[in-house]
């Protein structure tokens, strides 16, 4: 059971760190990153069958383009992912 605990909060710290990061890349306001984190905890506490098989990236990148069109925000999925390339890119210092 502990290393479940360890697991689920470790993933929800990366999933707060890179939703903190895409919304800031997108301009997100605070209302819809706080709409899009509580689809991402609903996710991974309640629905675990949809974490199986998925990179939680995929689960965050789904949420922002939930949230977005739910909200008539005016985004691309594909604005969603070259800003997600984008950050990895940073994040390994490929530029």
């Amino acid at each position: 059971m502990y290393q479940e605990e360890v697991f689920f909060r470790r993933l929800l710290c990366h999933a707060a760190f890179q939703l903190n990061n895409i919304c800031h890349e997108l301009h997100l306001s605070d209302p819809l990153s706080e709409s899009i984190w509580k689809i991402l905890k609903h996710i991974i506490s309640f629905e675990p069958d949809l974490i199986i098989g998925r990179h939680v990236d995929q689960l965050i990148m789904c949420s922002v383009y939930c949230v977005g069109k739910l909200t008539k925000f005016n985004m691309r999925f594909k604005d969603i992912i070259d800003k997600f390339s984008l950050q990895f890119t940073l994040d390994m210092g490929l530029l």
